[in-house]
């Protein structure tokens, strides 16, 4: 078996994409936000290998050209769609829009609906995910809506429709992976592809090289710099980082919270009053250089219920920070606790938290080695390797077309 693997593996690498035409779909094409990066990302490595890109997307958010790239904006609704609306809404565009595009080579979709899709990266879990990960009553509204919504419905059709006909699957984690194969029952032998994100933005240089901070002087500030980068007030475990800096100001820790990607609305700033840590938590709303906070920043914390990867924490790793992630985020399986970063096996325990936070304020010595070492793993992952493992999956999706 592992001399077949190893000759199929041979066999792949022979196998050229330089000149083919890929048709790359994804509903925005930007180089902001998670997906929207990762995808673009990607497509500047494949113009740099000499492949031919068709974006095909909603809207065109990007200023980016290239001799080799083509990118086809099929236009947003002329109305608001439900969910489940724009998800058929997707599919029909990205219909008639392939018909039009000659001569393509593969189809590769960012888990955007379509009739065709040799190859489909998956940035998001199953709409079951929350029934295993969320608290009891969660669970229990998630599955409600998993068997009532249309919402959750058409997602899971088209999941399932993605994962099941795609030539080869990409995955941002393993988690991710051993998720959909589980959840689609797909054969253990159904191609796939682990495809990590690279650690940075794309607003910062490539290489951040030097020495990681000095965290004697962190005794000079008055507070621990904790940040916290996301939309998701429960999803991303914000919740919980509250009840943990209750906890936290209880102990008589001296830090505050910066919160990245939300607006203080009425809602959390009733949770602010709640748990009486108004005084520990700014809220930063958009910010267009996240970069800039994260050298502002000690230690990021993303308690994440949901979490394909997290490439918040992989960013700000590159800039020193520490990283405190859930056990059940895929950015987890590449990290190891205590060493360059930490990891929480309980998401929903707020003590839990609470001590791992508190064990960096406590413990300059640790927080500046683990500084160190976060850093480092983080220049493990470039968008490089991300294009290596995507063109490996092109790769297969040739061999196989070559053999029917």
């Amino acid at each position: 078996m592992a001399d077949f693997k190893s000759n199929l593996d041979e066999a792949l690498s022979l196998i050229s994409v330089e000149g083919k035409h890929i048709a790359m779909l994804t509903r925005w094409f930007s180089c902001e936000g998670g997906l929207e990066l990762y995808c673009h990302k990607l497509v500047e490595e494949l113009l740099d290998r000499g492949v031919r890109v068709s974006v095909v997307c909603e809207e065109n958010k990007s200023d980016f050209s290239h001799a080799s790239l083509s990118v086809i904006d099929y236009g947003p609704p002329f109305k608001k769609l439900s969910k489940g609306d724009a998800y058929r809404y997707a599919f029909r565009k990205t219909r008639e829009t392939l018909e039009r595009l000659e001569n393509v080579d593969l189809v590769h979709s960012q888990q955007l609906p379509s009739p065709r899709h040799e190859v489909v990266t998956f940035h998001n879990h199953t709409v079951n995910r929350l029934s295993n990960t969320g608290r009891s009553f969660e669970r229990v509204v998630n599955k409600a809506k998993s068997s009532f919504t249309d919402r959750y419905q058409t997602k899971m059709l088209f999941d399932r429709r993605l994962a099941s006909e795609a030539h080869c699957r990409i995955f941002v984690s393993s988690t991710e992976q051993e998720e959909y194969y589980r959840e689609f029952n797909l054969a253990p032998n159904s191609p796939y592809v682990i495809a990590y994100p690279g650690a940075t933005t794309g607003r910062e240089v490539e290489t951040i090289e030097g020495e990681p901070c000095d965290y004697d002087e962190y005794e000079r500030v008055s507070r621990f710099p904790f940040l916290f980068v996301g939309k998701g007030y429960r999803m991303k475990g914000l919740d919980i980082l509250f009840k943990a800096c209750r906890l936290l100001k209880s102990y008589g820790a001296e830090f505050e919270l910066n919160v990245v990607g939300l607006e203080k609305k009425p809602i959390l700033a009733a949770a602010l009053i709640r748990y009486k840590i108004e005084d520990r938590v700014n809220f930063l709303g958009y910010v267009s250089d996240v970069s800039r906070v994260f050298d502002s920043s000690y230690a990021i914390v993303t308690p994440s219920r949901l979490e394909s990867f997290g490439m918040a924490p992989l960013q700000a790793m590159r800039h020193g920070l520490v990283p405190i992630v859930s056990r059940v985020s895929g950015i987890a399986e590449v990290l190891e606790s205590g060493v360059n970063g930490l990891i929480l096996e309980n998401h929903l325990d707020a003590e839990e938290l609470a001590f791992q936070m508190k064990r960096l304020i406590d413990e300059p010595d640790l927080l500046s080695a683990m500084s160190s070492r976060a850093r480092k793993r983080a220049c493990d992952f470039t968008w490089k390797k991300t294009a290596d493992a995507t063109i490996f999956a092109y790769q297969h999706v040739i061999h196989s077309k070559m053999n029917i």
